[in-house]
């Protein structure tokens, strides 16, 4: 899943105050080292000049080990204040998306190309994963460019044993007969159930046990 879904690298998720000091006045925070950059914060001080808070104002990025918290003060300070940090990866907020449809995955078969069909109870979608090539410093995971397409969401599949691969097409059993993946797509064209090929043996399709569907194989 990492490697899907992009995640913001070493960022500075707290900051504790090891040795508060002294003689301080209120200023800012930066970081020095630990391979990453923008971290940026605050800091009060009580009546004695003592560090009393910090605060994260920018997490920064890419930090891979701890960085020194360097302090800015307005005053002299003095018994100097030491204040650590601890960093990890983080997933964005930003990244967020919707997991799941109410319609449970069925099955699963490789297409033509680089295509794969994800079959669900009701519905059907084709995911194009044609890579993207190699570079040196990738900046992004090649499944970030994925594409998914809807072929049905009027129609799905029982059984992932009952998928087979038919010369570059795909047969599998829905809930309304056998039907051809290539001819699915069609039927959002021309408004009809062409996808369906078992209409010749309908008789047959009657006499399924649709309780024992979803263990039917091709």
């Amino acid at each position: 899943v990492s490697d899907i879904l992009p995640s913001q690298t070493g960022v500075i998720v707290s900051l504790a105050i090891t040795v508060g000091g002294t003689g301080y006045s209120a200023g800012t925070l930066t970081a020095i080292g630990g391979g990453g950059s923008s971290f940026a914060g605050t800091f009060t001080v009580d009546g004695s000049g003592i560090i009393d808070t910090v605060t994260i104002t920018n997490a920064g990025s890419g930090y891979t080990t701890v960085p020194t918290i360097n302090i800015a003060s307005g005053g002299p300070g003095s018994g100097t204040a030491v204040i650590t940090a601890a960093f990890e990866t983080v997933f964005p907020t930003a990244n967020a998306f919707k997991v799941g449809l109410g319609d449970p995955i069925t099955g699963l078969a490789s297409w033509v190309g680089f295509n794969v069909v994800v079959f669900c109870k009701n519905s059907c979608y084709v995911i194009d994963t044609n890579p993207v090539p190699a570079t040196a410093s990738p900046t992004a995971p090649a499944a970030s460019t994925f594409s998914i397409r809807t072929i049905s969401t009027s129609s799905g599949c029982l059984s992932h044993g009952s998928i087979a691969q038919v010369g570059e097409d795909l047969y599998y059993l829905s809930r309304t007969g056998v039907r051809s993946i290539r001819r699915t797509m069609e039927e959002n064209m021309i408004a009809s159930d062409v996808g369906i090929i078992s209409y010749p043996i309908q008789d047959v399709i009657d006499s399924i046990n649709w309780t024992q569907a979803e263990i039917a194989t091709a």
